[in-house]
């Protein structure tokens, strides 16, 4: 998916990680909050070009459980 402003937040959900029982754990918020990531650091791209520590360490960003640590 081509990371812009305008992304769809449901498909953006649904890229996001999940919790070792496969559920998703984040929230529509947090999906807007990650979009503002994407668009800020990598506007243009496709999300599969985004190497994957890069990618869970910007879903870490917008997760509160995350941050707490």
């Amino acid at each position: 998916m081509k990371i812009a402003e305008t992304m769809d937040l449901g498909q953006l959900l649904d890229l996001m990680a999940t919790d070792t029982d496969g559920l998703r754990k984040q929230t529509m918020e947090q999906a807007s909050e990650f979009r503002k990531l994407l668009v800020r650091d990598h506007d243009g791209q496709d999300t599969a070009e985004i190497d994957g520590g890069r990618w869970m360490a910007l879903c870490c960003a917008v997760d509160p459980a995350e941050q707490s640590n």
